[in-house]
């Protein structure tokens, strides 16, 4: 994915907790990961309240999700297309 965007518009992380506090501090507005490590962390407990939004569409045949910003509608928009 990262080929089809400028590389200072892709960020990654090593850790899921970097992913995180990178959405949290708004450096990015998309989490791509599998859906295990959304549950019973921090990102879940701010999908619960209404900040963001938890995709449920499928990538592949793993279970991979997508976390977006929910006032980016139009970021949120593009990023389920991918």
């Amino acid at each position: 994915m990262s080929l089809n965007f400028p590389s200072n518009f892709v960020k990654t992380g090593s850790l899921f907790e970097e992913l995180v506090e990178m959405m949290i501090n708004g450096t990015c507005n998309v989490i791509g990961t599998e859906e295990y490590q959304i549950f019973n962390s921090e990102i879940e407990k701010i999908i619960e309240s209404g900040q963001y939004v938890l995709g449920n569409k499928s990538f592949t045949k793993e279970p991979l999700s997508a976390v977006t910003r929910n006032d980016d509608r139009e970021w949120s928009g593009m990023s389920f297309l991918i």
